[in-house]
């Protein structure tokens, strides 16, 4: 079966400061819409996945992401931090909403007027996973998307993942140590 997605991961050294994480580590993974990353606190999963979105360089190795054939660029990628007020750097939501040049209608008057401080850390990760369904990239990496999530929005995540693997064509990398997703992922990365 052929899948749209590869990610080429060619003997990638990494390290912060004297601590490496990665050292001549490869890797080949095809898939059709959903990869996890996954292992304990300190394995390296958020590393590799910044590793993978372009926010970190490799010192040597390289990292390629290929859909249909052609190379992903940075700014077909989203990435959503484990700790969703990264994601927002004007401290309010409109003003962040206009600067990624999106619809600030799409947004209910109510949300798009505050200021970051005031929404909760769940809710900030409800709203910035919204905001990256609206926008016009293919791959959304996520960190740990759970965190802080209660049972109920854990399982309305779940599903609005599920709905923007079919019906917005979005592809997805997840950092996670969570066994929620396992049962629809297209191929697990073990570190």
């Amino acid at each position: 079966m052929i899948t749209p997605l590869s990610l080429f991961i060619d003997s990638i050294t990494f390290h912060y400061n004297k601590i490496k994480v990665f050292d001549k580590f490869s890797k080949f993974i095809s898939f059709n819409n959903l990869l996890l990353i996954k292992g304990d606190i300190g394995s390296g999963k958020t590393t590799l996945l910044k590793l993978i979105y372009g926010y970190l360089k490799p010192k040597s190795g390289n990292i390629r992401l290929v859909l249909n054939d052609k190379e992903i660029g940075f700014d077909e990628k989203f990435f959503i931090h484990s700790n969703a007020v990264f994601n927002f750097v004007t401290g309010v939501i409109e003003d962040d909403l206009k600067l990624l040049g999106i619809d600030c209608s799409l947004f209910s008057p109510d949300i798009r007027k505050k200021y970051v401080y005031e929404l909760s850390g769940g809710e900030l990760k409800k709203l910035i996973i919204e905001i990256s369904l609206s926008l016009n990239v293919k791959i959304i990496l996520m960190d740990e998307p759970f965190d802080m999530l209660d049972d109920y929005e854990v399982n309305n995540l779940k599903k609005l993942i599920i709905s923007s693997m079919s019906n917005r064509n979005k592809y997805f990398i997840i950092a996670t140590h969570e066994d929620i997703l396992d049962d629809i992922s297209d191929q697990i990365i073990y570190l």
